[in-house]
């Protein structure tokens, strides 16, 4: 590691395999700043080294922002759940800016709200969100297959 590069260590939870881990690391890989991103699915946690002139760890939650932003301004159709974990944090997140009540009242709503499976329901349900959509096999490849087979039907 350069001196002018810096490394972050950033808790993830919500990953359930190897794929979710794998694409974290790709999104990171892809933030202008980063040059490297190694994801430990075990550990739950990202080592992320970045050039602090064009990024910073700050610069992730600034995305959950901008989501719930585009939420907010109507600017999102749909969104899809993929972890009981990832609920949590989404939702502790949107309370910790208070906007949790507008969120869930758009996402109610306003959006398409997809689960992959019922666990994940059942947590989007402790939050007072409905779910419109889950697949019948819960696993990511039939709930991506459902959400377009909901959307072609318009």
């Amino acid at each position: 590691m350069s001196d002018k590069q810096k490394e972050a260590t950033l808790q993830i939870t919500g990953m359930t395999c190897a794929a979710c881990s794998n694409r974290i690391e790709k999104g990171l890989k892809k933030i202008e700043g980063v040059k490297e991103a190694n994801v430990n699915l075990a550990l739950e946690r990202s080592t992320i080294i970045f050039d602090p002139s064009k990024t910073s760890p700050q610069a992730f939650e600034e995305k959950i922002e901008k989501l719930i932003e585009d939420i907010m301004n109507d600017m999102v159709d749909s969104i899809t759940f993929t972890s009981p974990p990832a609920v949590r944090e989404f939702f502790e997140f949107a309370k910790r800016n208070n906007k949790f009540d507008s969120l869930k009242d758009m996402l109610n709503n306003n959006v398409l709200v997809v689960s992959v499976g019922p666990s994940t329901s059942n947590m989007l349900g402790q939050f007072h969100v409905l779910v419109d959509i889950t697949p019948n096999t819960y696993r990511m490849g039939p709930m991506i297959k459902e959400l377009a087979d909901h959307i072609s039907s318009y």
